[in-house]
């Protein structure tokens, strides 16, 4: 799909990955439509929609503002991530953690697809996660949150089948940027996780709008443990222990 003109709306768009994204979407000529609380700096063809994802009214608000907007392609970047024990996280930051990276996505969708059902064309990008396929201990928010937006995707792509509006839920593995707080660039070094660059991570999602369909996997060695949670996850809960273990080791030292 030529970019040239088409109308693309982004959330977390000045984040690591939103960045490089919004400017290779201008760059193609794109009018790009940044949907959150952050408004990047001026430049030609590119708007920006004050919203909050952290609250229910926020939501709400949000979704009221994109239906009356024409939104050609939808990407959700916009999230945040939590790393300790569940029991430990304050109710209030569960909450929020359920709207910004799973209800956000779902209400936004719900809000464009009636015009991109009329039209006979669209496509919705959800930034998944490796997460969401493989349940993390000491992620149980962020990992459960991501499993529901990968069903929601697969949901969506098959209730809207032949309708010419596509869906992509895009799978990376860890991308360093701010979300990747400290604490869990910590727990990567000691867990041997590898992260990716966010401009290559743009650059992937960039050819995906531009293609309008398809799909991003981790690569080596994510997507066979992702590969093998399905079919025999007490296999892969029995080779995260050592992970977990050290987890709780890096918590403790806190």
């Amino acid at each position: 799909m030529p970019l040239d003109g088409k109308r693309i709306v982004v959330t977390g768009g000045t984040g690591g990955v939103g960045q490089p994204l919004v400017q290779g979407l201008l760059s193609r000529g794109a009018h790009v439509t940044l949907l959150g609380r952050t408004p990047p700096p001026d430049a030609p063809r590119l708007a920006h929609v004050p919203a909050d994802f952290a609250t229910e009214r926020g939501l709400i608000a949000a979704a009221d503002a994109l239906s009356s907007l024409r939104a050609d392609s939808l990407v959700h970047l916009a999230g945040e991530q939590y790393f300790g024990l569940f029991d430990q996280q304050a109710p209030a930051d569960i909450l929020r953690s359920y709207h910004i990276n799973l209800a956000a996505p779902a209400l936004l969708s719900r809000a464009v697809l009636p015009g991109m059902k009329a039209r006979g064309s669209g496509h919705i990008i959800f930034a998944g996660s490796v997460f969401g396929s493989i349940p993390f201990a000491h992620f149980a928010a962020y990992s459960s949150a991501k499993a529901g937006l990968a069903a929601l995707a697969l949901a969506l792509s098959r209730e809207n089948a032949g309708s010419g509006v596509s869906f992509t839920c895009a799978v990376p593995r860890a991308i360093r940027t701010a979300m990747a707080s400290e604490r869990i660039r910590k727990f990567a070094s000691v867990a041997g996780f590898k992260f990716d660059d966010p401009q290559a991570v743009a650059n992937r999602l960039l050819a995906i709008i531009e293609s309008g369909r398809g799909d991003m996997g981790p690569g080596f060695p994510e997507s066979l443990f992702m590969r093998l949670h399905g079919i025999a996850p007490s296999l892969v809960t029995a080779g995260v222990r050592g992970t977990n273990a050290k987890a709780r080791q890096l918590l403790s030292s806190e």
